[in-house]
């Protein structure tokens, strides 16, 4: 069982003044930093407790800690800290408490120790060394002791949503499918966000959030060119489910399908072709002198064109299309001999 943290300190709080043992005692729930005079007036005999005073106990607010955060399902710590201090001028004279700091430390441990109702069902347990004297702090002539108090229980991760699936059409047409069926508190299905450039993909990152992410939220099938790298997530927000693990592919067109055919009176050869995916910024004809090459760039065209007329007959002939930046973004074609 997961305990409800936010409530431990204030179990502990009321449990130790719920106990005669501490009747006397003035206790303190420390959330914050406390003003230090508060402390000090109940130290000095300025705030009694049932007319006592000169000792203090103040509650801390606990701690996490995961010593194995590899583990599946990782057993986390929880560390409870508790102050003793005295005063003994006051504290051990006819309006003190007579209770000395070590003793309220020891009180605290055989209190807590494998109880079950301060802090929301967890079983407390002391540290190895449960209590350690605090230096003295200069112009305060009081004792204090730490008190540590240790809890464990499983720290189960949040539910995830399922990864989309990702499907393309070999032209570069991408389609990311959420088939979770799951809805957020409001209704509606999840959002999918996704990245091209290898990014993190999530709400966060989104490129209108002014954080310097790429995301673009997805609103239906899009268009890239071949090797480029897709990650993508689902979200549902607001809800108890965190972010779906990230969905990493690369795309791969089809390469573009070349055909040629012999021109009319004489040997000029039309080399043509066609491709499916996103137009690069030119193409590049190579030619080889058989079907391994090697390969001779002899023509450059600009889309839309996607054709070429020769008079270089008896050659091997393949294209490939080029980025703005002169790096390919199709696979090569297919070799035709003409």
């Amino acid at each position: 069982m997961t305990p409800q943290i936010e409530q431990i300190q204030p179990d502990v709080y009321f449990k130790l003044l719920s106990e005669s043992a501490f009747s006397n005692v003035t206790i303190f729930k420390i959330r914050e930093k406390r003003l230090d005079t508060e402390v000090s007036q109940a130290l000095r005999g300025l705030k009694p407790r049932n007319g006592k005073s000169g000792a203090t106990i103040e509650v801390l607010m606990p701690s996490l800690r995961v010593d194995r955060p590899n583990a599946p399902g990782p057993e986390a710590i929880l560390e409870m800290r508790i102050l003793t201090r005295e005063q003994p001028a006051i504290n051990l004279g006819a309006n003190g408490t007579g209770l000395t700091s070590e003793t309220l430390a020891v009180a605290i441990i055989q209190t807590l120790h494998q109880d079950a109702d301060a802090g929301d069902g967890v079983s407390w347990y002391p540290d190895s060394r449960p209590y350690e004297p605090l230096p003295l702090e200069p112009d305060k002539p009081f004792i204090s002791h730490q008190v540590k108090m240790l809890t464990t229980f499983p720290l189960n991760a949040l539910p995830k949503m399922p990864t989309p699936s990702i499907s393309d059409d070999g032209n570069g047409n991408v389609t990311i499918t959420d088939s979770s069926g799951l809805l957020d508190s409001n209704g509606n299905p999840a959002a999918i966000y996704y990245t091209t450039d290898g990014s993190f993909p999530g709400p966060g990152a989104l490129a209108s959030a002014g954080f310097g992410g790429t995301a673009v939220l997805y609103d239906g099938p899009f268009q890239v060119a071949s090797g480029t790298q897709i990650r993508w997530a689902a979200y549902l927000q607001p809800s108890l489910y965190t972010g779906s693990d990230r969905g990493n592919s690369i795309v791969t067109c089809n390469p573009p399908v070349l055909t040629a055919g012999p021109g009319s009176g004489g040997p000029l050869t039309a080399i043509a072709w066609t491709y499916g995916g996103p137009a690069p910024a030119y193409w590049e004809i190579y030619f080889g002198a058989s079907a391994n090459g090697p390969w001779q760039v002899v023509n450059v065209q600009i889309p839309p064109s996607s054709a070429w007329a020769t008079n270089i007959p008896g050659k091997w002939w393949m294209v490939q299309g080029m980025g703005a930046n002169d790096n390919p973004i199709t696979p090569m074609s297919n070799s035709a001999f003409h």
